[in-house]
């Protein structure tokens, strides 16, 4: 079988996409619960979607069932969603789990309508007669939020030094941290995955991400390997006023990062 790109086409589409009503906000983590196609229930894959809305602009980040994507949207004025860097990995998967993921990518390319009812987020893609259901995930215990968190959430984080590399290049890399995301730039490609804290214990979750697909120069590609092993290393996090460190569970300092 070919391999088989998951790019998803789509270009702009009304704005109830995300439930158009810009007073709502559809950030987090949610997991599939069912599928339907013409009434009737599909087999379905384990996925979730990362959705993380600031004012206009969604990121969103997720498993279609066999693949990773990453994108982002833009709440445009008049109503539509423009789509920006949407990319994806390029595996193929078990014939059940393409064919869900071949549902599941007509029904975000054709998506009409999408709204939260009892608490649980609706995708439907009415001409095509696909509907989809999930539930938002709690991944952890958020911390009640204190200017120390403030001062390393939401912030660009320039990466200073990483374990095992003697030169960063010329590319500026960097890290952004939300309550639920973690998006970064390795110097060639940019990369979303779901981020977690643990305040108690300054342990941190990074779970499974999705990525561009560039390719740069030998080192660019050297220093992009590296940085992405020490940074999916990671279990802890610690601030010192203006530089962040990431560390691994014994706590060696993996990652430097200064704002």
């Amino acid at each position: 079988m070919k391999r088989k790109s998951l790019i998803l086409l789509v270009s702009t589409v009304i704005c109830a996409l995300f439930l158009g009503c810009k007073e709502e906000n559809v950030s987090g983590m949610w997991k599939i619960n069912s599928l339907q196609k013409d009434g009737i229930s599909q087999e379905i894959c384990d996925i979730e979607i990362q959705l993380d809305q600031i004012n206009n602009v969604i990121s969103a980040a997720g498993n279609a069932g066999v693949n990773n994507f990453t994108g982002e949207f833009i709440l445009n004025n008049n109503g539509s969603i423009s789509v920006n860097n949407l990319a994806s990995t390029k595996m193929m998967g078990s014939p059940e789990a393409m064919e869900f993921e071949n549902t599941f990518i007509e029904l975000l390319n054709g998506l009409s309508s999408a709204k939260i009812k009892d608490e649980k987020l609706i995708l439907e893609n009415k001409n095509a007669n696909l509907k989809a259901e999930f539930s938002k995930v709690v991944q952890y215990d958020q911390p009640t939020v204190t200017t120390t968190l403030n001062s390393f959430y939401d912030t660009k984080w320039i990466v200073s030094s990483i374990n095992g590399l003697d030169s960063l290049g010329t590319n500026e890399l960097y890290i952004i941290l939300s309550e639920e995301e973690l998006s970064a730039f390795t110097g060639i490609n940019q990369i979303m995955a779901p981020f977690g804290y643990n305040k108690d214990d300054n342990s941190i979750y990074i779970g499974e991400g999705a990525a561009t697909l560039a390719l740069g120069s030998d080192e660019e590609n050297h220093i992009e390997a590296n940085f992405l092993q020490n940074l999916y290393n990671s279990q802890k996090i610690e601030l010192n006023k203006n530089t962040l460190l990431l560390k691994d569970a014994n706590d060696n300092v993996l990652i430097t990062l200064t704002k």
